[in-house]
């Protein structure tokens, strides 16, 4: 059996791109044989210092243009299927760690050792406020995650919301994805996707904007069923949230909220009462159902 080594560049990356103040995106990818998925890094800086979540490993170039930004501070583990690069950032630049307590990393990708998260994110999200260490950021958890009787998804799921005077960001892992752009502004690479990558994609339906993919529902939720979700999706509509970042997909800008509720008051997708009607405490007019 081969030594434990950090995780390999898995392929060529994006630009590192700025998509909102004091907000960065790199596109790169991860092999998961037979296909190779396109995800997202999300940097987020706070008083010069940086916040590195759905981490990606990249090139020299661009690391170094990472670096310029300012402090690489704390490390963000916001869901179960991501966190593979942690190891390689954690070690170059010593930094702290966020994550659901119980959260763990693969063996084979921690040459130095398991890593250990400094700081809870489920404390954090109870809380509710903004972050005295990141004073920009809230935490917001998916309880259903946790509820799930596998003990190695227990350490959860979570969001964070980014303040910003163009309206507050909220960053998600693996629970949104959107796959449609609205305009050139929500690209942020022009990264291919294979064409067998693609067609599988849509099969297992990572398809769409700004949608709880089906794959997720399958493998997160509990009782494999979207009903386990719909609490968590309520209270994150009523939360403060204008644009969204996924681990995989594009920006969604300025009408994200709007979007997401949208999405899961599809019938064809989620049934005709998954999302009925609208959260007038959300501040979001009536959206037709498609």
């Amino acid at each position: 059996m081969a030594p434990p080594a950090y995780a390999p560049i898995q392929g060529p990356n994006g630009p590192l791109t700025k998509v909102f103040d004091d907000v960065w995106v790199v596109e790169g990818y991860v092999k998961i044989s037979p296909m190779t998925f396109k995800r997202n890094m999300t940097i987020l800086r706070c008083n010069g210092e940086l916040l590195i979540t759905n981490s990606v490993r990249v090139d020299d170039k661009t690391l170094k243009e990472i670096e310029a930004l300012g402090t690489l501070k704390y490390l963000v583990k916001l869901g179960i299927g991501h966190g593979m690069d942690d190891p390689f950032y954690q070690k170059r630049y010593n930094m702290q760690i966020w994550a659901g307590a119980g959260a763990e990393w693969e063996a084979k990708f921690c040459p130095d050792g398991p890593l250990q998260a400094s700081a809870d994110l489920e404390a954090m999200a109870v809380s509710g406020q903004p972050l005295p260490f990141f004073p920009r950021v809230r935490v917001f958890s998916f309880e259903f995650v946790r509820a799930h009787p596998d003990k190695k998804m227990q350490s959860g799921e979570f969001a964070l919301i980014f303040d910003q005077p163009v309206g507050p960001v909220l960053v998600v892992c693996d629970a949104l994805h959107n796959y449609t752009s609205k305009s050139e502004s929500e690209k942020v690479s022009e990264l291919p996707t294979g064409c067998f990558t693609g067609c599988m994609m849509g099969m297992i339906g990572f398809k769409g904007r700004t949608v709880m993919p089906d794959m997720f529902i399958k493998i997160f939720t509990p009782n494999k069923k979207k009903e386990d979700a719909k609490a968590d999706f309520e209270r994150l509509l009523v939360l403060p949230w204008r644009h969204l970042i996924a681990a995989h997909g594009f920006v969604a800008r300025d009408t994200a909220k709007e979007d997401v509720l949208a999405g899961l008051r599809t019938p064809a997708r989620y049934g005709p009462d998954f999302m009925p009607g609208f959260l007038p405490s959300a501040g979001i007019q009536p959206t037709q159902a498609a």
